[in-house]
């Protein structure tokens, strides 16, 4: 998250001679009230080095927000309004698109603390960020992604119970595959795509997706993306963590394969 620009984009052009091209978008992480390393005066928008660099390479950025350890009574008290709206400012300088999407898996039951949040609570707060930033701010070239987990019990009633409405601009779902037997990969996302069309006409992204290193028939689970449609955007998230099972990164064959299938 505070890593240097020149190490980031480094890491970026080895993914790419692995892959064979460069990635469409690329991820970059920001909590609330954290300065990036490098950016001008301790701002928490991405420093000019790490966005220009990005652009040289016709690579879009993507903005991972999160309150990180911020609690959601201090975000509707007011207590960041200055942070956001300095944040829109600063977007609207950039002057380029940007998606932002705010705190993500609000359905799930991870170790985050405004995971399981109660969904009146979650819509009131990315509300609020929508408004800081893209009203208050300026930064109407900045869109709010609203991003539930797809469970494998897929209770995609929560898709609608946390849904922040037109304070989102862009709509998706994270869905990782840790266990063998999956199923199609077109068979689960097609059922997510169609609730969150009964929703929205909003754009639909797939914030992080992955399945477990280890098990197989990846290269075939990964052919699905050739036979969804109804979906812009689709973010692999190819690096392992240091949680057991959490292991989701491909080998050089596997990301020259996803490469292809996405062109």
């Amino acid at each position: 998250m505070r890593n240097d620009p020149a190490t980031i984009l480094a890491q970026l052009d080895a993914w790419a001679a692995d892959a064979g091209r460069y990635p469409s978008v690329f991820p970059i992480w920001s909590r609330l009230h954290v300065a990036f390393h490098d950016a001008p005066d301790g701002a928490w928008f991405p420093s000019a080095g790490l966005l220009g660099g990005l652009a040289m390479r016709s690579v879009e950025p993507m903005i991972y927000m999160t309150s990180g350890s911020r609690t959601y009574e201090d975000i509707l008290a007011g207590t960041y309004d200055g942070h956001l709206e300095s944040w829109g400012i600063a977007a609207a300088r950039h002057g380029r698109d940007l998606i932002v999407r705010w705190d993500q898996e609000p359905n799930g039951d991870w170790p985050a603390r405004w995971a399981g949040s109660p969904p009146d609570a979650y819509r009131r707060v990315f509300a609020r960020v929508e408004d800081r930033i893209r009203h208050q701010g300026g930064a109407t070239n900045v869109r709010l992604f609203y991003c539930p987990v797809l469970k494998r019990r897929e209770d995609l009633s929560e898709f609608e119970r946390y849904y922040p409405g037109d304070s989102a601009q862009v709509v998706g779902f994270d869905a990782y595959v840790r266990n063998a037997d999956p199923g199609p990969l077109e068979n689960r996302w097609s059922r997510a795509r169609d609730k969150l069309h009964s929703l929205t006409d909003a754009p639909i992204v797939v914030g992080e997706f992955g399945m477990r290193r280890g098990l197989s028939g990846r290269l075939d689970w990964l052919e699905g993306l050739k036979r969804i449609d109804g979906i812009d955007t689709a973010v692999y998230f190819d690096m392992d963590l240091p949680t057991p099972g959490h292991t989701w990164s491909l080998d050089a064959d596997e990301r020259a394969r996803l490469a292809d299938l996405t062109r």
